[in-house]
């Protein structure tokens, strides 16, 4: 269409990305995402992962000071996802 601006961005190959504006009036909550959770390695080089399909979190402050948001506490509740029928998969991994 004349007059149209589009914008892009590039980046690596990847499976998907999300970007979240912080701090706008239009920003009144946080969107829900999924994301995967990882138990530290038990000593037999088991993992245990947590694939949870609908969350939604809280808090997660931005620290200005060096190092400060590494150490952000986030409060995250996952939600019933009826396209997946469930709520996350509990999967063992053991490496080889």
């Amino acid at each position: 269409m004349v007059g149209s601006t589009a914008t892009f961005e590039t980046r690596p190959v990847n499976s998907g990305a999300r970007a979240v504006r912080i701090g706008g009036i239009a920003n009144q909550t946080m969107p829900e995402f999924g994301c995967i959770v990882i138990a530290q390695k038990r000593s037999n080089d088991e993992m245990t992962e947590i694939d949870c399909f609908r969350c939604l979190g809280s808090g997660m402050p931005i620290g200005f000071e060096k190092n400060a948001w590494a150490n952000a506490e986030i409060k995250v509740k996952a939600f019933y996802d009826s396209a997946r029928d469930g709520v996350f998969d509990l999967r063992y991994v053991k490496a080889l």
